[in-house]
């Protein structure tokens, strides 16, 4: 069961903002993924709640960058190129493959 929680923990964000029609990481605030810790605790819910943080701390890693408790977060990976978009990729497995074993 921690395997499909995990596989949609890492595309909420996205999900979550498609299903309002709301532009890509518009709403990528930690401060909302931090305010359903006590459900996630009380669901016990990890592996969702952590591949959806490392969504956020990815794309925090782009160019666009996200919003943290209030404050724009970036770097310097830009999504138009393979190699920027490459290293996510090899973080969200390497996550998986921690958190499902």
């Amino acid at each position: 069961m921690l395997y499909p929680l995990v596989m949609l923990g890492a595309v909420f964000p996205d999900l979550l903002e498609k299903s309002v029609f709301a532009p890509h990481r518009s709403m990528h605030e930690f401060a909302l993924y931090f305010a359903f810790l006590p459900v996630v605790a009380m669901t016990d819910m990890w592996g969702f709640w952590i591949a959806a943080i490392d969504h956020l701390v990815v794309d925090a890693m782009t160019l666009h960058g996200v919003t943290f408790f209030g404050k724009r977060v970036r770097w310097y990976l830009n999504t138009d190129r393979f190699i920027d978009n490459l290293v996510p990729v090899i973080m969200h497995m390497a996550l998986l493959a921690f958190l499902v074993k």
